[in-house]
């Protein structure tokens, strides 16, 4: 059987040690690592990244507009078709062929 070591788990050495020092100090020293590990390429690399990212955002926005832009376009011009329809159609005495009259008839009984 092996026994502790009179070092290990001994109250007062419990009481005594200040755990959440020494594990704020682990983190600072991983983080410290962490950063140091980071090359200025990735960083650079990062940068291209972006600005590409952002060169395909606005031609995408461009796009959304020019597509806005024609179908505005295109329904402006229906728009304005229907109404010069409903413009003629609706004068009767433009309306030559109604509902009411088969066949435009200019004859004049004696």
């Amino acid at each position: 059987i092996k026994y502790r070591q009179t070092t290990q788990d001994v109250p007062e050495e419990v009481r005594n040690h200040d755990f959440r020092r020494e594990l704020e100090e682990r983190e600072k020293n991983k983080r410290l690592s962490n950063r140091e590990h980071t090359t200025s390429s990735s960083s650079d690399e990062d940068d291209d990244d972006d600005t590409v990212a952002l060169a395909e955002l606005e031609k995408i926005n461009k796009e959304r507009a020019e597509e806005q832009a024609r179908k505005e376009q295109k329904q402006k011009g229906e728009e304005k078709r229907i109404h010069t329809k409903n413009i003629l159609n609706g004068n009767p005495l433009l309306n030559l062929t109604g509902p009411s009259q088969p066949q435009a008839n200019f004859k004049v009984k004696r």
